[in-house]
C-alpha cells in the first residue's frame, strides 16, 4: 500500500520532498509538537484543554467577515498556480469585490462607531 486520501499531493508540498519521503518509507509518526514544528498543525493543546481551546478558536473564526475569508480563501487556491503578478492581479480583484460587501461597510462602521462587528457573510 502507499500513502493515500492525497498524502502523496499534500505531504511533499507541506513538508518538501525530502521530509515526505522519510516519513512515508519509514512509517514514523509526528507528535502533536513535531507537527506543530513543521506547519502541518496550527495550535497543540493538553487533552483536558483541547475541546475549550478549540471552540474558542471556532467562535472566533465564526464572528470573522467570512465573505472577506471566503475571498482570502479563494486567493491562497489560486497561489499555488499564478506567477506573481498574477497573483497581484487577483488580490486587487478580489480586494475590489471584499470592499463592495455589507462585510465591508459593517466592518468600518464599527471601527468608526468603536463596537464590536456583526458580520452577515454577505
Amino acid at each position: 500500500m502507499i500513502p493515500d486520501t492525497g498524502g502523496t499531493y499534500f505531504l511533499p508540498k507541506l513538508l518538501g520532498r525530502q521530509l515526505a519521503n522519510y516519513l512515508a518509507f519509514t512509517g514514523k509518526k509526528l507528535s502533536a509538537e513535531e507537527s506543530k514544528s513543521h506547519g502541518l498543525v496550527a495550535e497543540v493543546f493538553a487533552e483536558e484543554e483541547f475541546n475549550s481551546k478549540s471552540m474558542e478558536i471556532l467562535e472566533k473564526m465564526a464572528n470573522m467577515p467570512t465573505a472577506a475569508i471566503k475571498l482570502t480563501k479563494k486567493a491562497f487556491a489560486n497561489s499555488y498556480n499564478n506567477t506573481l503578478k498574477e497573483q497581484l492581479e487577483l488580490e486587487a480583484d478580489l480586494q475590489q469585490e471584499a470592499a463592495g460587501t455589507e462585510d465591508f461597510i459593517e466592518g468600518v462602521n464599527a471601527f468608526l462607531q468603536k463596537r464590536k462587528p456583526d458580520y452577515k457573510g454577505r
